[in-house]
């Protein structure tokens, strides 16, 4: 192994990850949708002459503005960060697997920042065509980041024929890339719905209160319809096995699924009756109720996409803790101490030391002594001869990677854990 396991008592890397991607990716999601709708509420107040909805527009591009270039850039820096010390060898796949695909992304989401201060700074200044045109280059550039790196990202669950051929574009077109893209496109055009209420919330005039409401209503109710077509395909293009863990097969991820569904399904009722009918009463609390629902909803979809894709980082290729499948013959040999290659192992370690080396290359990834995913409620009170058989049996678990390594190696595993787990 070329890469030095991250180890730390402070932050678990499944929460570290978890905290800063699913705030990227809502804030990306966003972005796009919102994009298209200011287009959309610009074109129509040039059409109407209604300087309130021009106004109500340019105040929808202020907060793109700030959410896209200021908090959704320094985020996404924050995932490249985090992916390449927690999961060195998957990133590393991923950028030598799609290098020019990540390239195109970086180009487009210059173009995204570009256009975007271009938008914003140039309201009344430029022609209004002219204007038009730069918010649509912006949308365009931002929904083309998306199929790029949804492309990449599903290519983690569903490989397909690239595990055999390696090449890229087996690997991008992959079968879940079309469902995934459909319901991301939803799940853009919904945020961008209810996004919009933090400006709606703040108008004085009932009849654009009344008209804003109207455009919000039109993009979250397509917006549903695109995440359900998606979601359903989505479900149909993932492996039978996979499947099963969603209908039963395993009780977290069940309940991750049906928790999506169900907090979108409230989430979209809420938006159509707040939007349409009450749209009068139409306030702040209401709008942080809809972020709020809106976010838990995200929140379980990615959470869903995530799990099931365990033990793998990319299914079939690598393990979540970073091992190779195709190395798995050569470690079982020579055991994990060879493999990892670290400074750590030249020196004289306890058999104690060794264990605890072995736990952060196959265990820490997902599991935590105390913290996240704890080893202690699982294996407390245990002897080390009763967690040398817990070990052994890992492999049985779906969602789990088997132990990798020699025999000796269990021994040094369950050593540390007994050791660890016995001081409180």
């Amino acid at each position: 192994m070329s890469f030095i396991p991250y180890y730390s008592d402070l932050v678990h890397p499944a929460v570290l990850i978890s905290s800063i991607a699913i705030f990227h990716t809502f804030i990306a999601h966003f972005s796009i949708g919102m994009g298209l709708y200011v287009i959309i509420c610009e074109y129509f107040a040039y059409k109407k002459n209604n300087m309130v909805l021009l106004e109500y527009t340019k105040k929808n591009s202020s907060l793109i503005l700030f959410i896209a270039t200021v908090l959704g850039a320094l985020t996404g820096v924050g995932i490249w960060f985090v992916i390449s010390i927690i999961a060195p060898f998957a990133t590393s796949t991923l950028i030598h697997n799609f290098v020019w695909f990540w390239a195109s992304e970086w180009v487009f989401f210059v173009i995204e920042i570009v256009t975007i201060l271009l938008y914003y700074y140039l309201w009344g200044k430029i022609e209004k065509k002219l204007h038009l045109i730069i918010g649509i280059i912006y949308f365009i550039s931002g929904y083309c980041s998306l199929i790029l790196i949804n492309g990449i990202i599903s290519f983690q669950l569903t490989p397909g024929k690239w595990l055999e051929t390696k090449n890229v574009w087996d690997g991008f077109f992959n079968p879940s890339f079309l469902p995934s893209t459909i319901a991301r496109t939803g799940f853009c055009l919904i945020l961008a719905s209810i996004f919009s209420t933090l400006i709606i919330s703040f108008l004085k005039n009932s009849d654009i209160k009344k008209y804003t409401g109207r455009i919000s209503t039109i993009f979250i109710v397509v917006g549903a319809l695109f995440c359900i077509v998606g979601t359903y395909l989505w479900v149909q293009s993932i492996p039978e096995n996979v499947r099963s863990q969603l209908s039963g097969g395993n009780t977290t991820l069940t309940h991750f699924f049906h928790y999506y569904i169900i907090t979108g399904v409230i989430l979209i009722a809420l938006s159509i009756i707040l939007e349409l009918i009450f749209y009068k009463y139409f306030n702040i609390v209401f709008s942080i109720i809809l972020l709020c629902v809106g976010m838990t909803a995200f929140s379980y979809f990615e959470f869903t996409r995530e799990r099931v894709r365990k033990p793998f980082l990319v299914r079939d290729y690598v393990y979540a803790n970073g091992i190779p499948l195709d190395k798995i013959d050569e470690i079982n040999t020579t055991g994990i101490l060879e493999y990892t290659n670290v400074i750590l192992k030249r020196k004289e370690l306890t058999d104690v030391q060794k264990g605890e080396l072995i736990y952060t290359s196959e265990c820490y990834s997902c599991h935590s002594i105390n913290g996240f995913n704890n080893l202690r409620s699982k294996l407390e009170g245990l002897k080390a001869e009763d967690i040398f058989y817990v070990i052994d049996g890992i492999g049985y678990n779906p969602l789990m990677p088997p132990f990798v390594g020699i025999e000796s190696e269990k021994k040094y595993l369950a050593e540390f854990l007994q050791d660890r787990l016995s001081n409180k």
